[in-house]
């Protein structure tokens, strides 16, 4: 197989190579998981074994008052109810940025972007882009600096930025 390259544009903030962000040092740099644990997520029951992982024959615990109170075998019933636990506490906790590789899989160079600004062209895929497409609310860029401000993220923006990804 060989290597594709896309192109994308957004409105955000380009960060010089190697800079630490507060989401590598924690949960294998899992961004999302990060936020979740920033924002104090917690799970309505234990899913996933010591090692991470989702097993089957993993019993599941809820919780009532802090105390681990039932155990039952997960079954697709609970499972679903576990990610749709988590799918409803994304959406009224959403990320404030959306990351932007504009380099590699391997080499990855960051522009931290205000949701809703990222346009993404895939090889052999041209995308129409109309300039009236590129507003966003008030809410949602006060929202990205203050959490560019809070995690003390700064770089060279925020301004437009058009870039490409080869991988």
């Amino acid at each position: 197989m060989g290597q594709s390259t896309d192109g994308h544009i957004s409105h955000g903030i380009l960060i010089e190579e190697d800079t630490k962000v507060p989401w590598d040092s924690e949960r294998n740099g899992d961004i999302k998981e990060w936020w979740s644990k920033e924002c104090g997520y917690k799970e309505p029951f234990v899913l996933f074994g010591p090692d991470g992982n989702y097993d089957p024959s993993v019993e599941l615990k809820t919780v009532r008052n802090g105390i681990w109170e039932e155990k039952k075998p997960a079954d697709d019933t609970l499972v679903d109810k576990y990610f749709e636990h988590r799918r409803e506490w994304d959406k009224r906790h959403p990320l404030p940025i959306e990351l932007v590789n504009t380099c590699s899989g391997e080499y990855p160079i960051w522009i931290i972007a205000v949701p809703g600004t990222v346009r993404r062209a895939y090889r052999g895929s041209p995308v129409e882009i109309d300039p009236d497409e590129f507003h966003w609310n008030d809410h949602a860029f006060a929202a990205f600096l203050e959490f560019c401000e809070k995690y003390g993220i700064v770089g060279d923006g925020p301004k437009w930025w058009l870039g490409s990804y080869w991988g």
